[in-house]
């Protein structure tokens, strides 16, 4: 009995607004999205929220003032915006989307690989034409952070 190993693929999505006018048309792209995934391969979606996005903001702001260049009026400006931000009670919550879309079970990575050739690239492309704007991750940490951030209530 040959062993044989399960791939999948894990994708961050970035969706953009729709409004009432393109819906239908939308639609009618999100069907060639779902229309386009071959019978019996599992494909999920998961949209998570994230509260308190602000620590990376802050963060950032943090960053840019330790490397000013002296120039007050600019100080001043980031000064401001950083205050602004944390004596900002109101709640915020920001969302992540991701999806995942299994290739089955195959004894090598190279049979993997051709089941990748044939079911990933036409998914993508529809994605894109319906503005999902896919992200492939390929990076174990990369990966790792989005399956944390799925599952675990947690602030990032």
């Amino acid at each position: 009995m040959e062993l044989c190993h399960k791939y999948g693929l894990l994708m961050e999505t970035s969706p953009m607004r729709i409004s009432e006018e393109e819906r239908e048309l939308h639609e009618k792209r999100m069907e060639k999205v779902v229309n386009g995934i071959p019978a019996n391969t599992p494909f999920k979606t998961i949209s998570c929220s994230r509260l308190e996005p602000r620590k990376s903001i802050l963060k950032y702001l943090l960053d840019v003032a330790e490397k000013s260049n002296g120039d007050i009026a600019t100080d001043l400006h980031l000064v401001s915006l950083y205050n602004k931000i944390v004596s900002d009670n109101s709640s915020v919550i920001s969302w992540k989307y991701y999806a995942f879309i299994g290739l089955g079970e195959w004894k090598t990575l190279d049979e993997a690989r051709i089941q990748y050739g044939a079911v990933v690239p036409g998914l993508i492309k529809n994605m894109k034409g319906a503005k999902l704007r896919p992200r492939i991750y390929q990076d174990e940490n990369e990966i790792s952070k989005a399956y944390r951030t799925m599952f675990n209530e947690m602030v990032i």
